[in-house]
């Protein structure tokens, strides 16, 4: 009995401690500068974004009661307030702060000498509430508009003079560009097993060409692609004259070989299970070999890759296998190799090679009249295809604004009177645009199938549905379009889809969309009826 007063006791003063730790902050009396922003700037803490059911109340920690006015007075003055009026009164559960802001210092005069057009900055005008923390910015975002427009060796000199007793302050502005600074020679440190010149051949900086920071920021983007360094460092510091030579540090990979095995579930697939195995740098000079295994609801496979860059072109050569599950019919086996050919210009990823696969359907059911439909042609495909990527997003994982387009063109070859022939051709667009917190997105899909000789592969026919398509259906559950009501479990020779989505943050990192899905696919290629082809539009919202 002692035991468990003891316990309840210590629960107690621990439940105590952590909840009188804190206090209940509440602001008021301030009407130009949020309470948000007062809250985030001082690390004002509230619920978490789980905890809906709480009420959205923010708490100061006690040990931090005592500084907090002064911390306070140094945010309003970076604001531009320097005489507010602010109040502390306290309980035993409550942190009281009354705020009278007054007058703001007040942007009364402005003198800009300047011989470069500067319009993607956004100067302060007559008027506007002087704050010291957006002068200082202004005056970073000067210095990287000049860098971005290739001028390192500028004369810049911004000025602001403050009458504390009128609150009024005159901006001085002299901006002189100079000469147009431009690349140095690039020398690369730390390399031990790779040739220099495969670093080089992926670089978008030439001597003698204008200075563009964004191809100094592509530089770790690229070798970052490459996975084989622990350290990216470029160093641009260094000037002579208007000559600015580039500096790489990279330091290679301890650890040569990396594996991943896990567990989870996918809104297309179900339940999967993968592990993924990767030799990086194999037998020098970058090259990586890799094995892939999956296994899911609807798709098996297991894939063998080797990469190998060089100096013009990379290469890869693939085999693999994989049973896929796409129809509630037939499952279809696949045994598959790939070489590609991969070169960046510029922005744009080109990809293109050759491809071979042996294909053979299988009756969910045992149905052996059903397997000798889908198998009676040629099994063997080989088809030749090129593939395209322009991505000029500003993040791949997360993007918030920038556009997509990408494209595929796959010709298979009527090798003998039972091949499979066929031309396809895939595009996508995409755009993304953030609108204060609103992220607005759209992305349009086509395709298109004109078959040549044989009957084309099921496989390589056009399915909707799924967590990239249309999100109303299961993965790949919309084929061809027979009626208002159902589709067919067989892919369409013709696809297009488009997708509208707005996209706003709720709390923390939870966020809401609202977003409509169209698909149309049909069972007509390419061709003038594909105009009349019965079809329907399956719709989610």
């Amino acid at each position: 009995m002692k035991f468990k007063i003891l316990i309840f006791l210590l629960l107690s003063i621990f439940l105590f401690a952590k909840t009188s730790d804190k206090l209940i902050i509440s602001i008021t009396g301030n009407s130009i500068i949020s309470n948000k922003l007062i809250y985030n700037k001082l690390n004002i803490k509230g619920k978490k974004w789980y905890e809906f059911y709480k009420d959205d109340l923010k708490y100061i920690d006690i040990n931090d009661t005592t500084s907090f006015k002064t911390m306070l007075e140094g945010f309003y003055r970076t604001e531009g307030f320097f005489n507010p009026n602010i109040k502390i009164s306290q309980n035993e559960t409550k942190f009281n702060v009354k705020i009278k802001e007054n007058r703001f210092l007040k942007v009364s005069d402005i003198n800009m000498s300047s011989n470069i057009d500067l319009k993607d900055i956004k100067f302060f005008k007559i008027g506007d509430r002087f704050a010291p923390s957006r002068f200082v910015k202004l005056k970073q975002d000067i210095q990287k508009s000049l860098l971005s427009k290739g001028y390192c060796n500028y004369n810049f000199d911004n000025k602001a003079f403050v009458d504390l007793d009128t609150r009024k302050v005159k901006l001085e502005y002299k901006i002189q560009k100079n000469k147009v600074c431009k690349f140095g020679k690039v020398t690369i440190s730390g390399l031990n097993t790779i040739n220099k010149n495969i670093i080089l051949s992926r670089l978008n900086i030439k001597e003698g060409n204008r200075l563009n920071i964004e191809n100094i920021k592509d530089i770790y983007i690229k070798l970052q692609n490459l996975a084989l360094f622990d350290e990216v460092l470029v160093d641009y510091s260094k000037r002579e004259d208007n000559i600015v030579p580039i500096n790489i540090s990279l330091k290679e990979k301890e650890k040569s070989f990396l594996y991943k095995v896990g567990m989870g579930y996918d809104t297309n697939l179900g339940f999967r299970v993968s592990a993924f195995f990767n030799k990086l740098n194999c037998l020098s000079d970058g090259k990586k070999l890799s094995l892939d295994i999956e296994l899911s609801r609807d798709l098996y496979s297991i894939e063998s890759k080797l990469f190998i860059p060089t100096t013009i072109f990379d290469y890869s050569t693939s085999l693999g296998y994989r049973v896929e599950k796409y129809s509630d019919i037939v499952d279809v086996d696949i045994i598959y190799s790939k070489f590609n050919i991969i070169r960046d210009f510029y922005d744009i990823k080109f990809n293109t090679g050759i491809g071979f696969d042996y294909s053979k359907h299988k009756s969910v059911d045992g149905n052996l009249e059903l397997e000798s439909l889908f198998n009676k042609d040629n099994l063997f495909l080989l088809y030749p295809y090129i593939e395209f990527v322009y991505d000029k997003r500003d993040s791949k994982l997360n993007p918030k604004n920038g556009y997509y387009l990408s494209g595929l063109f796959e010709y298979a070859l009527a090798y003998n009177s039972d091949a499979r022939s066929y031309n396809k051709i895939e595009l996508e667009a995409r755009y993304i645009k953030t609108i204060n917190q609103y992220t607005l997105s759209s992305v349009a899909k086509v395709g298109f199938i004109n078959p040549i000789a044989n009957i084309t592969p099921d496989y390589k026919k056009f399915f909707a549905g799924g967590s990239f398509s249309n999100r109303a259906y299961g993965y790949n559950k919309i084929g061809v379009i027979e009626n208002s009501k159902s589709s067919s479990d067989i892919g369409g020779l013709s696809m297009s889809n488009l997708s509208l989505e707005v996209n706003k943050p709720i709390i923390g990192e939870l966020s809401g969309a609202i977003f409509s899905d169209i698909s149309i696919s049909s069972s007509q290629g390419i061709s003038p009826l594909s105009l009349i082809a019965p079809i329907n539009v399956p719709k989610s919202r």
